[in-house]
Formats: structure tokens, C-alpha cells, sequence
């Protein structure tokens, strides 16, 4: 499920969810208009724009009640799902969707989505990520430094230097999905004794961020929870993940101790991890007191 996270895209994974559920009520997917037509640009899978993301996890939970309760869903003979979608949902909602569509395409085309720059440098961070993080019982986890191959994790940003540095597609790719923003966070806190790892991800990540104001935002906007917490789906984004892990890997480089948090299986001693999460806890406790008033 994790590899299938890193690799697959929106519309690579739920038209198959559908088929699964369906499946379960002796239906053929096939007999179903539309589950499997993929929109096509340039040759490439679209992305799903947020009301098709919407309408087809409406319809899996819909497909999903339905077995549970013994039920059958009937077919629509339609054949078009664009008619479909007329009738069903609206022209108001083909309208916005339509011009999500054209949203979309805009910025696909301005960050180059799906040349082999872009392609090439989005493996290349879902690979860092799958070196660094692990599947927890409810959520994504830390691995713990020993479970790391550092020479993997060393070569891939290697690699994906001189594709960031030269192209600005490449940096779109790279930062396209979270979790590879993530995995630079990762590695701060993971190899914070290793300057030969963090030169290799910071003259990275420098080229990532350069040029991309939704890169800089998004990567001092996410949460990374220390182990052996996991994040979960629902973790909201309150940032410092990365100015702390940043500055910890600073504060050790220079000799010292890290103000928040040291690998459990580094040769020093683990520092209380509580420092690290406290700032996350008094955020919270002030945005539940916003929610209550």
C-alpha cells in the first residue's frame, strides 16, 4: 500500500477501487460508463481535479454502504460520462469543473509535469522517502537510523543534483508530492552527525525551493511527528518540522547538542523528546480554546 502511495496517481488508483467494490456486488466494471475513461493531456493521465476527487470518493462509499448492507446498486445506461455528470451532478458542476480542469492544465504545463525531468526527479524523492519512512500501525513512521541504507539515500541526491540545478521542471517534480519534502525533513533529523548526507540533501533541496514559492510554503507548513509517533492522515499541518529539524542538525554540526530530538541508535544520548513537540502541543491546545469559544 505505501509503495502503491509513493507511485501510483489519483487516477491510477481509485477507477480500480471502484472496480474492487463493484466486484464485490457481482458487478463487471466494465459495464459501468465511464469508471475507467482516464482524461488524457499531451499524451499523459490528468490529474483529478478536486470535484471529480470528490464525486468518485462519494461514489466508493456509496458502492462500499451498499455491500454492507446487502444491497445491489442498479447501472445507468449512459454511456457518456460527461452527459453523466450533467445529469447526476449538474451544469453548474460541470461548469466549475471545467474550469478546475483548465486550472489544472495550466499549471501542469508551467512545471512541466510528466517530461522525463520532471518524472525523473519525482522518482528519485519517492525513493528517499521510501528509505526513510516505514508503514506504522496507523500512519507513516520514522525508520530508525540502522534500517536506513545511507549509501541509497547518499547516490539519490547525487543524482538529483544536476537535474535540480539545471532544470526548473526537475524542482517541480521534486517537490511535487509531500512526502518528498518530507523525506528532506527526514533526513535532517536522521543523519544529523552525517555532514557528507546533509550537504548532499541541503545543495538539493537549495535548488527545490529556489524559484518556487508553493515549494517554500510547503515545506515550512508541514508536520512531521518525532517516534514513535506516527502521522496519521488526519495530522494537520502546524509547520516547524523543518526550521527544527534544520536547526538541530545545525546546532550538531557545530558541536553541540540538539535542542529537540537525536537518533535512539546514534552513539550520544538521546535528548527528551518532549522539547520537540511541546511547541506543537501549546498550538493545538490554543487552536481547540479558538474552536470552543
Amino acid at each position: 500500500l505505501k509503495q502503491s502511495h509513493l507511485q501510483c496517481s489519483d487516477w491510477a488508483r481509485l477507477p480500480f477501487l471502484m472496480a474492487n467494490l463493484l466486484g464485490g456486488q457481482g458487478l463487471e466494471a466494465g459495464s459501468v460508463p465511464g469508471i475507467f475513461d482516464v482524461p488524457v493531456q499531451d499524451g499523459a493521465p490528468m490529474r483529478m481535479t478536486p470535484l471529480e476527487l470528490d464525486m468518485q470518493l462519494q461514489c466508493a462509499e456509496l458502492v462500499f454502504r451498499s455491500i454492507l448492507e446487502g444491497k445491489r446498486l442498479g447501472v445507468t445506461e449512459s454511456q457518456d460520462v460527461d452527459k453523466w455528470h450533467a445529469e447526476v451532478l449538474g451544469e453548474d458542476w460541470v461548469r466549475q469543473n471545467n474550469k478546475q480542469r483548465k486550472e489544472i492544465a495550466q499549471r501542469v504545463r508551467m512545471n512541466g509535469e510528466n517530461t522525463p525531468e520532471w518524472m525523473e526527479s519525482f522518482s528519485a524523492m519517492g525513493d528517499v522517502a521510501w528509505e526513510v519512512f516505514a508503514a506504522g500501525v496507523n500512519g507513516e513512521i520514522l525508520r530508525k537510523l540502522k534500517d536506513v541504507d545511507r549509501t541509497e539515500v547518499l547516490e539519490q541526491f547525487k543524482d538529483l543534483l544536476p537535474r535540480v540545478s539545471t532544470s526548473f521542471y526537475a524542482r517541480c517534480g521534486a517537490a511535487d508530492r509531500l512526502y518528498g519534502l518530507r523525506a528532506c525533513i527526514a533526513v535532517f533529523r536522521l543523519f544529523l552527525d552525517d555532514p557528507e548526507v546533509l550537504q548532499a540533501m541541503v545543495s538539493c533541496l537549495k535548488w527545490i525551493l529556489s524559484d518556487s514559492e508553493y515549494s517554500r510554503r510547503s515545506i515550512t507548513e508541514l508536520c512531521l511527528p518525532l517516534p514513535p509517533a506516527e502521522r496519521r492522515l488526519d495530522t494537520r499541518e502546524r509547520g516547524w518540522a523543518f526550521l527544527r529539524a534544520a536547526f538541530d542538525a545545525y546546532l550538531v554540526q557545530l558541536g553541540e547538542q540538539p535542542h529537540s530530538w537525536r537518533p535512539e541508535d546514534t552513539n550520544a544520548a538521546c535528548v527528551d523528546t518532549s522539547l520537540a513537540s511541546e511547541g506543537e502541543e501549546e498550538e493545538q491546545e490554543e487552536e481547540e480554546k479558538k474552536e470552543d469559544a
